[in-house]
């Protein structure tokens, strides 16, 4: 046969576990090949933002299923390039995008049916008390012959809060421990919509702790030499989640009238101007009557708009938006620290507000202490402002400095190029009258590394905290928590015990995922960063840039071509 080509699904069977903080997912499908000869199958696809795919099988025969091995992206492609044009049985799953894949299968024999299986975990966080999973079904192919998605939420869920809006025929049937199961199964079916499905939790719910003990994993083939100290894989360590439920109402009192910055990125790395002009003008339009609002082009300098402080529905707020072009570069600490001397009032008598609207690319390096620690800014300390990030697309340029600030001033960062949910957010923040988010002044876990803990910096009232960590083998993990609402602090301590549980490895699943979203924030033509992306992306079978899924004919193949197994 030729070039790939693209072929029909016969079979398509979604099982989703919904078990918050975390959605587990597996997708059985079969490719259909309606032409006389065998073909190499090609498929793009979408899976829903912040997925992570965990697994790639095939199987070889009706009965015999091979795993797929995370190897380095262009040795992935070599080999199974070598193996197709001696017409024998690979298989390869490389990523895109951020969440888009392309899976190649090699031969489809005429007229017959080929059988994968892809699982990937997805985080689950709530919004406004509640869960959304949406799970990508458009299709422009034929009708799928025999389609099916059933699943469970482990949970215990508030009575008829369970609903599925896009698909009104799914089914639901209650479970003693407070859960739900679902199932919906058709024949011949073009999906036209995603599948979205949303639940709220008990609002009683206790602080909680899950926790995965990885023993040591086998030392790689051909490895010499002492294990590096800083090397997890060569020894047993906890890895856990703790959740944090909201204290106090999940309706905060009004805020204060408050002064508004909008500073909208004007740089030449802006690629959708019209875009930051939209979301600028639903933030000036969804703020309150009492608020002041003033809008300032950042790129090389900050230029105002227009003349001193505004009411929103003021004619002149938005007039000079449309007249604004793209150029220049983003010097994004000068600009910050030139609008911040624009708020007049004191800060005790209104609150203060920069909402920033771009990519927040910069090069600039955030202050750290001797310790490592990183510092608040005085210049953004002395203002008494909270800085807010509405991130309008993917940049390829750092963006830790403005998360940085982001953090140290207790504010939020709503990611609408990246994160489905966060455009939901976003409005729900609007028309709560821009509340202020509880910031998490500091969380610590006796026997952890600060560098091996990630929680948000700040929370909405009514939401929970997840933190998620890693420590050495420990029975226990001692918690403490600061948080922090305007100049009050309030520290809580916690006391967890920790299980093994082999279910639960999708714990440490999750936290592998944050730190590769964190090397991925860093240049990652180094080869350290890149060394260290696989490393971790093999060590959790979790799949990266640069890394590819690569299902061999058998597991002689495996070691013909000398890759370890890890599955």
């Amino acid at each position: 046969s030729g070039s790939p080509v693209r072929l029909n699904v016969a079979r398509y069977h979604v099982h989703v576990v919904l078990q918050p903080p975390v959605a587990l997912v597996q997708i059985d499908q079969s490719f259909y090949n309606p032409f006389s000869q065998q073909q190499e199958g090609q498929f793009v696809f979408n899976l829903p933002s912040g997925a992570s795919v965990s697994r790639f099988a095939m199987y070889v025969s009706p009965t015999q299923l091979i795993e797929g091995e995370l190897v380095e992206r262009k040795r992935a492609a070599e080999i199974y390039q070598s193996i197709v044009s001696r017409r024998r049985d690979p298989a390869i799953l490389e990523q895109l995008g951020d969440n888009l894949f392309k899976m190649r299968v090699f031969p489809i024999f005429a007229r017959d049916e080929k059988r994968i299986l892809l699982d990937f975990t997805l985080p689950l966080e709530p919004q406004a008390g509640q869960y959304q999973f949406r799970l990508p079904l458009l299709s422009d192919q034929m009708p799928i012959w025999d389609f099916r998605v059933s699943g469970a939420i482990r949970a215990a869920v508030q009575p008829d809060s369970v609903a599925c809006v896009s698909h009104s025929e799914l089914k639901f049937q209650a479970r003693d421990d407070g859960g739900v199961e679902f199932d919906l199964h058709k024949n011949y079916h073009r999906p036209e919509t995603d599948l979205v499905l949303t639940f709220a939790e008990r609002a009683d719910r206790p602080a909680t702790l899950r926790s995965y003990v990885a023993e040591p994993l086998p030392a790689p083939t051909g490895a010499k030499g002492s294990t590096p100290a800083n090397d997890w894989s060569q020894r047993t360590a906890t890895y856990f989640l703790a959740e944090i439920p909201a204290a106090g109402p999940a309706k905060p009192p009004a805020a204060p009238p408050t002064d508004v910055l909008v500073l909208v990125d004007t740089s030449s790395s802006i690629t959708d101007l019209d875009a930051v002009r939209r979301t600028v003008r639903e933030l000036v339009q969804g703020l309150r009557p009492q608020d002041r609002v003033r809008l300032l082009c950042v790129d090389v300098a900050a230029r105002p708009l227009h003349e001193g402080w505004l009411k929103p529905g003021d004619a002149v707020t938005l007039q000079g938006l449309d007249q604004e072009f793209c150029l220049g570069k983003t010097d994004l600490d000068a600009c910050l620290r030139q609008a911040v001397e624009e708020f007049s009032d004191p800060v005790e008598k209104r609150r203060r507000l920069i909402i920033y609207v771009g990519d927040g690319a910069d090069e600039t390096a955030p202050i750290v202490d001797r310790a490592g620690k990183r510092l608040s800014p005085e210049w953004l300390e002395a203002s008494g402002a909270t800085l807010v990030s509405v991130g309008m697309q993917r940049t390829e340029a750092k963006t830790d400095y403005l998360r940085w600030l982001v953090a140290a001033s207790g504010g939020l960062w709503f990611d609408l190029a990246g994160d489905v949910r966060a455009v939901g957010s976003l409005a729900r923040w609007l028309g709560a009258g821009l509340p202020s988010p509880e910031r998490v002044v500091d969380a610590a876990v006796e026997g952890a590394s600060a560098e091996d803990l990630f929680y948000a910096s700040a929370r909405l009232p009514g939401e929970p905290l997840y933190i998620y960590g890693r420590m050495p083998e420990a029975g226990e993990v001692k918690l403490r928590l600061t948080l922090g609402r305007g100049k009050k602090t309030v520290t809580r301590d916690w006391t967890f015990e920790v299980t093994r549980r082999e279910d639960d490895v999708f714990v440490g699943r999750l936290w592998a995922q944050r730190r590769l979203e964190q090397l991925r924030r860093l240049d990652q033509q180094q080869e350290e960063t890149r060394q260290a992306i696989i490393a971790l992306s093999q060590e959790w079978s979790l799949l990266s840039p640069h890394t590819a899924f690569l299902v061999l004919e058998t597991e002689q193949d495996y070691s013909r071509w000398l890759l370890d197994r890890r599955v």
